[in-house]
């Protein structure tokens, strides 16, 4: 598989005034499809891409595209940006700034490494529904000659099209629209404060999801002349803004020290990254319903409502007054230093077992979703206020979506401290010796963790396990 890709840009500052500098700029970019090209026993390879997907749920696919051409190519990848800096009271103690831009990236080349196939019609894999299932005769165990002669007898029917991924023929590059607008101000010398808020807004961003799945109460595919391919195109999309603060100290009077806060809110229809299950938070959401994308639009997997951390390093006061040169040595010249975390817990979403992944259950309600207790009794959410769906025998799955929404509940926050004590000893002109001790999760916090979300799981709603118990490294370093 190849694709090339290029770009350039121009841009300048411009000093409109004594306080304030102005930045205008101007991108573009160039992305090649991916190409898929056979070699040695595999001359056929390639990406076959049928040429359209009907939008009206009986998922009608056209013939195969070129494998040269597996999908349209966009040239028009313009990204404008504005930036600028101002100084109201034209000393330099405090700035605001601001910019916004459009940015461009390419769609990456492991997009597409799944829909490659050895040949027409012989998918890299393959899903068989419970119908399939029956009329193949396919038991448990079965080993990959046996199912590579099912797809096999499957591609040769006449009019079936057989892929296990296919494409947008008019896929896009994605591109973010961003934005920042922050106050810095220089409150003393060594300390200064900054407050601002930033936002993306992601377009056109790469979504996987599953097409012509079985029917919830028959147990058959909408086409029964096409497999179950992962349907890739630029459906999602990402709104992510935050409130960032931050205090930092420079090092003075043997201190030094930085606090950052952040309330922040991402909400996507899957990971909000633009490549899906492939690159950055390496997960993606598993639709309900094709069509339906609103209904799995909620918080990304790792959207953290408030997160604050901070870190130190302090020199503690020499020992010069000592007037024995060992003592002071020994006593005198240590540094303390830490870190600490503490953010609010992740999305999580509630699903029950099913033959089509991602089913979520119903939130019924009377009652609050989370217990109070949890600590005590290591049962976090509240099974009652949960409800199953009742399944079809025909498909196996549930009967109808279920209302509880994807990262509708958070699992329960956590802090942690880290401390470390610290000490050179010089042993004499160029040797140095250091001696230190830290303490990872020093006040031994217990931070729960292991939550089950399945509602079918005997061990629902529990927390399982925790984020580890308190450590101590003692070490040594010579240094010369």
């Amino acid at each position: 598989m190849r694709t090339f890709e290029f770009g350039f840009f121009v841009q300048d500052d411009w000093r409109a005034t004594s306080k304030l500098t102005l930045n205008f700029g101007l991108r573009y970019d160039f992305y090649s499809n991916f190409v898929s090209r056979g070699k040695g026993g595999t001359p056929d390879a390639g990406l076959y891409n049928p040429s359209f997907l009907s939008q009206d749920g009986k998922f009608t696919v056209g013939p195969f595209r070129p494998i040269s051409e597996p999908f349209e190519h966009d040239p028009v990848n313009f990204g404008p940006r504005f930036g600028f800096a101002y100084s109201p009271d034209g000393q330099g103690k405090t700035a605001i700034r601001g910019g916004f831009a459009v940015m461009f990236t390419n769609n990456t080349a492991e997009i597409g490494w799944f829909a490659t196939a050895i040949g027409r019609n012989i998918p890299s894999r393959q899903e068989f529904g419970p119908a399939e299932i029956s009329r193949f005769g396919i038991g448990y165990p079965t080993f990959n000659d046996n199912f590579f002669d099912f797809v096999l007898q499957q591609s040769k029917e006449s009019e079936r099209t057989n892929v296990f991924q296919m494409f947008n023929p008019n896929l896009q590059a994605p591109y973010t629209m961003q934005y920042t607008l922050d106050v810095q101000r220089q409150l003393t010398p060594t300390l200064m404060l900054s407050t601002g808020v930033v936002g993306t807004r992601g377009v056109k961003l790469i979504l996987f999801r599953a097409a012509n799945r079985v029917d919830r109460l028959t147990g058959l595919r909408p086409n029964p002349n096409l497999s179950q391919p992962v349907y890739t195109d630029n459906s999602q999309s990402l709104t992510y803004y935050a409130w960032q603060s931050s205090l930092t100290k420079r090092f003075s009077n043997n201190l030094s020290f930085d606090v950052n806060y952040t309330w922040s809110k991402g909400i996507a229809n899957a990971a909000g990254d633009f490549g899906a299950w492939f690159v950055g938070e390496n997960s993606n959401s598993v639709n309900q319903e094709f069509f339906d994308l609103k209904a799995d639009r909620g918080p990304t997997a790792f959207d953290l409502t408030h997160f604050l951390s901070a870190g130190w390093v302090y020199e503690l006061p020499g020992l010069a007054r000592l007037g024995n040169s060992s003592a002071r040595n020994i006593l005198g010249g240590w540094q303390a230093s830490g870190i600490l975390r503490a953010n609010t817990g992740l999305p999580v979403t509630v699903v029950q077992s099913s033959s089509r992944p991602g089913d979520r259950t119903d939130f019924a309600g009377g009652g609050p979703a989370v217990l109070p207790n949890y600590q005590n009794t290591l049962q976090y959410l509240n099974p009652a206020v949960f409800q199953l769906i009742p399944r079809a025998t025909a498909s196996g799955a549930p009967i109808r979506p279920g209302n509880a929404g994807p990262g509708a509940f958070r699992e329960p926050g956590l802090w942690n401290l880290d401390l470390s004590l610290a000490k050179y000893v010089s042993i004499r002109e160029g040797v140095r010796l250091q001696v230190r001790a830290d303490m990872f999760n020093a006040f031994n916090h217990t931070s729960l963790s292991g939550l089950r979300t399945n509602l079918n799981d005997r061990f629902f709603g529990q927390l399982l396990s925790t984020r580890g118990a308190r450590v101590i490294q003692v070490g040594a370093c010579l240094t010369f």
